[in-house]
């Protein structure tokens, strides 16, 4: 399994972060059981956001254009203190195709430390395990 953790800070400009996201998605374009979380600072409609900024439309392009699919529940997951700032979903989960059936995400209302992120969980099924029987014949 291959998991990769992305943080692009508000001011990391578009072509950047494309940059970023394009070499990942073609560096991992045949691999299997792959998991990006990412908190990219890109709005989207998409995953959930009331509004599209120039990373978010970038980041849609990229993500149609790969074999990642996003988890996603349009659940906000930055809550902003600042009664000034709007929530978002800025906290992304993208997986390879090949573990789309077996994958769920779920936001917590719960945050740890001092961020105001919430928590995300994803989960990813292996496959059953199977058990066999061991009989010890005493005579």
């Amino acid at each position: 399994m291959n998991i990769i953790a992305i943080y692009a800070a508000p001011r990391t400009p578009t072509d950047t972060l494309g940059q970023i996201i394009n070499s990942i998605f073609n560096e991992k374009r045949h691999s299997t059981r792959t998991v990006i979380a990412a908190d990219l600072n890109a709005h989207h409609t998409m995953w959930g956001n009331d509004w599209d900024d120039a990373k978010g439309k970038m980041l849609a392009e990229a993500i149609n254009e790969s074999h990642f699919l996003l988890l996603h529940n349009n659940e906000h997951t930055f809550i902003p203190t600042d009664r000034q700032k709007r929530s978002s979903a800025i906290d992304l989960t993208a997986i390879s195709e090949d573990i789309a059936g077996s994958s769920s995400r779920t936001v917590l209302d719960t945050h740890i430390g001092a961020t105001i992120h919430k928590t995300i969980i994803t989960t990813i099924e292996g496959p059953k395990r199977q058990h066999k029987e061991t009989r010890l014949d005493h005579k």
